[in-house]
């Protein structure tokens, strides 16, 4: 886990935009919230690991209840979804994105005990989520989507790919991935749709010819431990 102490201006100046403007009606209601606190209270919990129970009493904190109820309420309305893009167009701005080549790829995350929600589902590899990456060449996260454990990977590629597309106007050259993310549809579709390349290892197992072998294909170059070192930074430093 990690430390955190609270935006800095300048962090805090990036995101200040993205968040919605908070009004009270005539009839009054609840006064107005520092989202500023909040960030800092959410952001800690998440860069720490630790339990909401534990957020400092600290004037740049807000109150644990106060913290988990605007992140379940931007949720809801988009607000993290808009500060997602927001963040896009601003690193893309500022020439931080390296749009030759990116990587994909999805980690299972278990889940222990009762409940857990729409997203807890039982897979292949146990009980729990699963985290799915696009990252640039150099391994920046682009975007992270969370799905049930028995979601197939491959089926997050294009709606991925597409968002990023929406939110900059843009899309990788060259897009790679593992063998578990091969399928003729998805390398068709990424190619008509998007105009990007695929960069996937076929499985000499065939599985739609009931066992057949294929022949070995060429393999292609592989820097994915880009996006698999940004996982290993995500889950280290984070409470995913």
């Amino acid at each position: 886990a990690g430390r955190f102490e609270g935006l800095s201006d300048k962090e805090w100046s990036c995101l200040e935009r993205f968040l919605p403007e908070f009004s009270i009606g005539p009839e009054g209601g609840r006064p107005p919230v520092d989202f500023r606190r909040v960030l800092n209270s959410i952001f800690w919990v998440m860069i720490t690991g630790a339990r909401w129970c534990d957020i400092p009493r600290e004037p740049q904190f807000a109150a644990r209840s106060t913290a988990h109820r605007w992140l379940q309420r931007w949720a809801w309305d988009g607000t993290w979804e808009r500060l997602q893009t927001g963040l896009l167009l601003a690193a893309d701005y500022a020439t931080k994105i390296d749009w030759n080549r990116a990587s994909v790829d999805g980690s299972f995350s278990p889940f222990s005990g009762g409940g857990g929600g729409e997203l807890i589902a039982k897979g292949h590899k146990g009980r729990g989520m699963l985290l799915h990456m696009l990252t640039d060449a150099q391994g920046r996260p682009l975007l992270i989507r969370v799905t049930a454990a028995n979601d197939d990977e491959r089926q997050q590629v294009l709606p991925m790919l597409k968002h990023l597309r929406q939110a900059t106007g843009k899309a990788p050259r060259i897009l790679q991935a593992d063998r578990g993310y091969d399928a003729e549809w998805l390398r068709f579709k990424a190619s008509w749709l998007l105009n990007v390349r695929t960069a996937i290892p076929r499985r000499q197992y065939d599985e739609a010819r009931k066992g057949q072998y294929r022949k070995p294909v060429q393999s292609v170059e592989n820097d994915r431990w880009k996006v698999e070192r940004a996982f290993a930074w995500l889950i280290e430093r984070t409470n995913v």
